[in-house]
């Protein structure tokens, strides 16, 4: 009769294949083991927000609203990525020229890492890309002129030098602006030309100055013309063939009427070239070029009965005061 292994010795074989029978090969496995686990334990992922940098293209503009931060899931040593909680990534730089029309897809390759850190994909809203081309153009300037000249001025006119500057925009922007705009300038109680430099308004958001400082403004001249109001003065004369009279008139700037003693001696009445019987009046050449320039014979309506025997040049009641005009 075989005798059984007692308890004892069948624990001591079990123990010794455990730890003792072929103990290379465990010893191997075991330390492969622990070092997958380690690898792994140590790889972590993580979700991070990046915000985008747009390189401008050129030769158009997106017009289409981008996101401004994007998604980035992240892969890498545990405890490089637990650092990224304090540290700031780098702007994920996106160059526009390289994007296409149609669903939005971002290169991660444009973010900057830490060693050992990989992107396994990008996360952010759908945007469908649309594209407009630009164009480089001049636009003319206009002053902006603001408050009232002295009692008695007024504007005669305002030129921006240069006259014109070339901006950088969308065509459909660009085809809807007429002109640019100077900063006001101001002509509050002005008795003489003003000359000012300013810069210019600013223009739509998507359109730039050209030829400017990064940031800056350019800045124009604006020369301002004040010259005084017109007024009217009507006066009565003789017609020229002695029948009946001639209620003429003239309109100038108030200097101009100071400079003449007698309005109605400076007149000269004339027969119509075409002989049909209506009189015109003009000023005299005798009469001081500045007054001759700055008068003018506005209306001409003859009057039916006798010449009168006073004609003298105080102002009759018909004289009227400063018109604006």
């Amino acid at each position: 009769m075989t005798e059984r292994p007692s308890m004892g010795r069948r624990v001591a074989r079990v123990v010794r294949w455990i730890f003792v029978d072929d103990l290379a090969t465990k010893l191997l496995a075991l330390l492969v083991a622990l070092g997958l686990f380690v690898a792994v334990r140590n790889e972590v992922v993580k979700v991070v927000e990046i915000p985008v940098q747009y390189v401008p293209d050129p030769t158009r503009v997106v017009r289409s609203a981008l996101p401004e931060h994007v998604e980035a899931v992240l892969r890498g040593p545990w405890g490089t990525l637990a650092r990224l909680e304090s540290e700031r990534l780098p702007p994920l730089r996106v160059r526009l020229s390289d994007l296409a029309e149609g669903p939005l897809v971002l290169d991660p390759r444009g973010l900057v890492l830490p060693a050992g850190v990989r992107v396994e994909r990008l996360r952010h809203r759908r945007v469908d890309v649309r594209f407009e081309p630009v164009a480089e153009v001049p636009i003319p300037i206009e002053a902006r002129i603001v408050g009232v000249p002295a009692a008695g001025y007024r504007v005669v006119g305002a030129r921006a030098s240069p006259d014109e500057w070339f901006v950088r925009g969308p065509v459909s922007e660009l085809e809807g602006i007429e002109h640019l705009w100077t900063e006001p300038v101001d002509v509050s109680g002005a008795r003489h030309d003003l000359i000012a430099e300013v810069g210019l308004a600013p223009p739509p958001a998507d359109v730039e100055f050209l030829s400017s400082r990064p940031g800056g403004v350019p800045v124009v001249r604006v020369s301002v013309r004040i010259a005084p109001s017109a007024i009217r003065r009507t006066v009565r004369i003789p017609n020229f063939d002695g029948r009946g009279e001639l209620e003429v008139t003239v309109v100038g700037p108030p200097r101009a009427f100071e400079a003449v003693d007698d309005l109605e001696a400076l007149l000269v009445v004339e027969p119509s070239a075409d002989g049909d019987g209506h009189p015109r009046v003009r000023v005299t050449d005798e009469a001081p070029p500045e007054v001759r320039r700055a008068l003018r014979v506005d209306a001409v309506r003859v009057l039916s009965g006798k010449p009168r025997a006073d004609t003298s040049s105080r102002p009759t009641a018909r004289d009227a005061g400063a018109d604006g005009g």
